[in-house]
């Protein structure tokens, strides 16, 4: 039996998806013979490339197009016209590759979105041959993500497709309880087959120890999205508690680390105490873990998903400031109640719990035993359930 994985990305594009690719690949590999299909990219170093077969046509990167105001506006009213979403045409090549030079009758294959075009794989190879095992693996809603660039008059598609996902799929993998009650919520699903593996750290923190500084770091590490969560209200709170507390403002540094969202990015750009950080791979990552004192997680607005990075958060033992809005944020349940983590309202207009928790924690590290997060076993238990 061959396990066989579909997804446009793959390192060195670092996103939640191609990390959780990666996971995946080290949890099944020595058990089985395992191959990940994706769109033509550069090659990168992982010690699992030798698993990878780069197919069809090669993901076109929007980045070029930040030198051009026209052909960017072009761009995205393009992605509002073309369903599910704009990767179709890679998942079309990947899977039209896939069937007509590499696939075998006795495939295990899995989908892993975003996209969530991505399902269209498996969908396409359900009507070509209905005994595959077809896992789809979903990280986000579809249907109703705010993120997702469609007119609304598509919405009716959407929801079509989604439930088709849902229905014909022999196996579903959502990465957390919250995904799965939102869908559950929505659509008739038979839950025995739902399976629910995180996504996991990227990081190793079992020897992990703290840097010196001289600065309080206060870090925010992930992505920020329009409208989903921009971190403006966060972190103007947060500006205005420090600015009241007495601390030195000139040994304090926010750092934002990762790809943030232009509001947020317009927002900070004069103020020097606020650095926006890059990182290209887990050494870097874990260099900044180990010199930040306090984690921050920015609220979501209007989406009911987890944050992927709050595993690693987590796992990584240092204190935790949660912003929210509503006592129905999965994060809270998430993150519990420990005592390094503070649980912050955004409508509370108390800067004195931030200042607080803040001083009495700066220097604090919770030393994590135990870290083995069983995600191994969760995929190879799922990969067992296929041959019964």
């Amino acid at each position: 039996m061959r396990i066989v994985l579909f997804n446009p990305f793959y390192l060195p594009i670092r996103n939640p998806r191609t990390l959780r690719i990666r996971r995946i690949i080290q949890s099944l590999k020595a058990n089985y013979s395992i191959i990940l299909f994706c769109s033509k990219n550069c090659s990168s170093k992982d010690q699992t490339e030798s698993l990878v077969s780069r197919v069809g046509i090669k993901i076109f990167v929007q980045q070029n197009l930040s030198n051009s105001p026209i052909l960017s506006r072009i761009v995205r009213v393009l992605k509002k016209f073309i369903w599910p979403d704009s990767y179709v045409f890679h998942n079309l090549s990947i899977a039209n590759s896939y069937w007509l030079r590499y696939s075998k009758p006795l495939d295990v294959v899995i989908t892993i979105s975003q996209p969530f075009s991505t399902h269209l794989i498996g969908l396409l190879l359900k009507l070509k041959n209905p005994k595959i095992c077809w896992i789809a693996d979903i990280g986000d809603n579809y249907s109703e993500n705010p993120t997702n660039s469609l007119y609304p008059l598509f919405k009716p598609l959407m929801k079509y497709y989604e439930k088709r996902i849902l229905t014909k799929s022999d196996f579903i993998v959502f990465n957390s309880e919250f995904i799965k009650a939102y869908y559950l919520s929505k659509y008739l699903l038979d839950s025995n087959k739902i399976n629910i593996i995180p996504n996991g750290s990227a990081i190793d923190f079992a020897h992990f120890y703290k840097l010196h500084s001289d600065h309080l770091i206060l870090s925010y590490i992930g992505n920020t999205y329009e409208p989903v969560r921009n971190g403006v209200r966060e972190l103007g709170l947060l500006l205005q508690a420090l600015s009241m507390s007495g601390m030195d403002l000139e040994k304090i540094e926010i750092w934002l680390v990762g790809k943030q969202c232009e509001t947020l990015i317009a927002f900070v750009q004069q103020m020097k105490w606020v650095k926006i950080v890059y990182c290209d791979s887990e050494s870097e990552l874990l260099t900044i873990y180990q010199k930040t004192n306090i984690l921050l997680n920015f609220a979501n607005i209007n989406y009911p998903g987890l944050p992927s990075k709050l595993d690693e958060y987590k796992q990584s033992g240092l204190p935790i400031i949660n912003f929210y809005i509503g006592s129905d944020d999965p994060a809270i349940n998430y993150l519990g109640n420990e005592e390094h983590t503070l649980h912050y309202k955004l409508e509370n207009q108390e800067p004195s719990m931030l200042i607080s928790f803040i001083e009495k924690y700066r220097n604090f590290h919770f030393k994590q035993v135990g870290l083995e997060d069983g995600i191994d076993t969760l995929w190879l238990e799922l990969i067992k359930k296929t041959n019964q």
